[in-house]
């Protein structure tokens, strides 16, 4: 039915078809996690935005060390003015206050920013936490992520592939179900030392 040219152009079109939907999935993908990275991104510019025009970090939602809460801050003062603090400029962000944390509600997501040591390996927010005589940074967060699809192409624009706990940018597995991804916003005093 067919003549051999005709087979041959089909074979080479139905192969450029093949690679050329890999290449539109793969930027497609690609595409998906960048727009997630500049996300996570802008928390770490509202946590900037209100650290310059207050002059001091976000408080922390507890002062007794022995509690977990101790290395969460309260990131509802990046939507809410904080009682007595002049210079607050904000809102920074567009998420709604949920106690110390923020949630995204066309997602679903809670964000939070926390203080997280900068040790090279640690595997979750828990095993990264502020301890005394450790350098810490402030950690934005993203939780409540149905996956880790897009983890490994923001692994690989923020470092490079380096794994889940390395680096500026890492993820876990809260619970049985959801993911937690993180990206190291900025330097900070240890408020343990």
């Amino acid at each position: 039915m067919f003549g051999l040219d005709a087979r041959i152009a089909l074979a080479i079109f139905g192969a450029l078809s093949v690679i050329s939907g890999a290449a539109l999935y793969s930027a497609i993908k690609q595409a998906r996690a960048t727009a997630f990275l500049t996300e996570m991104k802008e928390i770490g510019k509202a946590w900037e935005s209100y650290y310059i025009d207050t002059g001091g970090n976000l408080p922390q939602n507890s002062l007794d060390s022995s509690n977990g809460q101790f290395y969460w801050l309260k990131n509802n003062f990046l939507v809410e003015k904080p009682a007595g603090e002049s210079n607050w400029n904000g809102p920074y962000l567009s998420y709604d206050p949920m106690g110390y944390a923020l949630k995204d509600s066309s997602t679903g997501h809670k964000i939070y920013m926390g203080l997280l040591k900068n040790e090279d390996s640690w595997n979750d927010w828990i095993d990264g936490r502020c301890l005394s005589g450790k350098n810490c940074s402030v950690w934005g967060f993203i939780s409540e992520i149905e996956d880790d699809a897009m983890a490994l192409g923001i692994d690989s624009i923020v470092d490079n592939s380096d794994g889940l706990d390395k680096g500026a940018f890492r993820w876990f597995l809260q619970g049985n179900s959801t993911y937690a991804y993180m990206l190291k916003v900025a330097p900070i005093k240890n408020p343990n030392d």
